[in-house]
């Protein structure tokens, strides 16, 4: 294969490898950052509705 031919496909080659390797990475940490602020949102959502209910049980207790 001559020069002319080979040099560009291996540019092609080597950015295409790189983009791929980025787009694996961001992806793999937009995914787990995504999945951790899903769980503390869930979290402190539950706790405030556990401190709501607690509430209310103590109120009715009270009666």
């Amino acid at each position: 294969m001559r020069i002319k031919t080979r040099l560009p496909l291996m540019i092609i080659l080597l950015s295409l490898i790189s983009l791929f390797a980025v787009s694996f990475l961001i992806y793999n940490y937009t995914s787990k950052t995504l999945t951790d602020n899903g769980k503390n949102n869930i979290l402190q959502i539950s706790k405030g509705e556990s401190y709501t209910l607690i509430e209310i049980i103590d109120g009715q207790k009270k009666k």
